[in-house]
């Protein structure tokens, strides 16, 4: 188990042995769910948009196209912000 402090600014740091083990590098984005039963704080590696675009990509069904191109639309919308 690993201690960390919270700032006053109510920031975290999660330490260098517990980002590599997780893989999270400069940048990652993380998911954090809170149990209120047994009070556990859980933090997870969000996935990036490509490895969830590969996910998907392994449900596709042989001879079947989809209905839109997923990277497309992402693409338009990134570029409107």
């Amino acid at each position: 188990m690993t201690s960390i402090t919270i700032s006053s600014r109510g920031q975290m740091v999660i330490p260098a042995m517990l980002r590599k083990k997780m893989g999270l590098k400069t940048g990652d984005r993380v998911l954090a769910t809170f149990d209120e039963e047994t009070e556990i704080l859980k933090i997870q590696r969000a996935e990036t948009f490509d490895e969830a675009l590969e996910k998907i990509a392994s449900w596709k069904k042989p001879g079947i196209e989809p209905l839109v191109d997923t990277r497309t639309l992402f693409n338009q919308r990134e570029s409107r912000l």
